[in-house]
């Protein structure tokens, strides 16, 4: 991602000669964000297709394909963000503030929206591999999401980098219809709430200034759905549930986009003025 430099050698007073200083990695980042945006993705599919391929030679259950695959991810992704220097620019500096909680009640809510048909999973032990697993994959996910392709996106603007960081988001499910775990009526409705989810936590992420509200809130609405279902695997779903997962898609889209309007110096994604 970083444009090659020329060779130089430091004069006697420190001073670089023969060519221009080398860029920083974040530096190469800014210059090109949506190049930057498309590797960040490219390392997500990659892990992911890359696991899933092992998994197929070396047969183990769905839900230990998805901790590993994500367990790698997220090594991967805060190594990432180690060696960019973006602790900060990622959320990981930053606590969830007592005044910013009023934001998450939506998010939170939808989050628990799945246990109103009943919880198949009781067992304590069960629960706490959910949790463990669910955990990883919102440490994961959130971490390249809105981590490290939406900081890398921002200097295109901010409605903008929102958008396509959602976009990306809702992209990898696809790989779920690829391998077989999900149809494609249920891939579609869950690529439209991937959005919507991917919209909100955005805005979530750049309204607080910290990723740890996405990576609990994401953790939860993987619990919630997995605890309902009994498992990862997702069983045929009735028309009508497929369009209420839409519709709380495009909900969580436009709340997103509500609590973005105050970051935004206008609706074309032009950069908002620092706060």
């Amino acid at each position: 991602m970083v444009p090659a430099m020329s060779i130089t050698e430091p004069s006697e007073s420190g001073t670089v000669l023969g060519g221009p200083a080398p860029e920083t990695p974040a530096a190469g980042i800014a210059g090109h964000p949506y190049r930057a945006a498309l590797f960040f993705l490219l390392v997500v599919v990659t892990v992911l297709v890359v696991v899933g391929g092992a998994t197929r030679l070396f047969p183990v259950g769905t839900l230990v394909q998805l901790a590993a695959g994500d367990a790698i991810l997220a090594a991967i992704g805060i190594a990432l963000v180690i060696r960019l220097g973006w602790l900060e620019q990622a959320g990981f500096t930053t606590g969830i503030r007592r005044r910013y909680l009023p934001l998450l009640a939506l998010p939170c809510i939808v989050a628990l929206l799945p246990l109103g048909d009943g919880v198949r999973v009781t067992a304590p032990s069960t629960l706490l591999v959910f949790a463990g697993v669910t955990l990883t994959v919102g440490l994961a996910e959130e971490t390249f999401f809105r981590g490290l392709i939406l900081p890398a996106l921002l200097p295109a603007g901010t409605l903008r980098a929102a958008v396509i960081s959602a976009l990306f988001f809702a992209a990898p499910h696809l790989l779920n219809l690829v391998g077989g775990l999900w149809d494609p009526a249920f891939t579609a409705a869950d690529m439209v709430a991937a959005f919507g989810v991917g919209i909100t936590f955005a805005a979530i992420r750049l309204r607080t200034g910290s990723i740890f509200p996405c990576i609990g809130i994401h953790a939860l609405v993987d619990f919630c759905s997995i605890v309902a279902l009994g498992g990862i695997e997702v069983p045929v779903q009735s028309p009508s549930s497929l369009l209420a997962s839409a519709f709380v898609g495009v909900i969580l889209a436009g709340y997103g986009i509500c609590l973005l309007r105050h970051l935004l110096k206008d609706r074309f994604g032009v950069p908002a003025a620092p706060a």
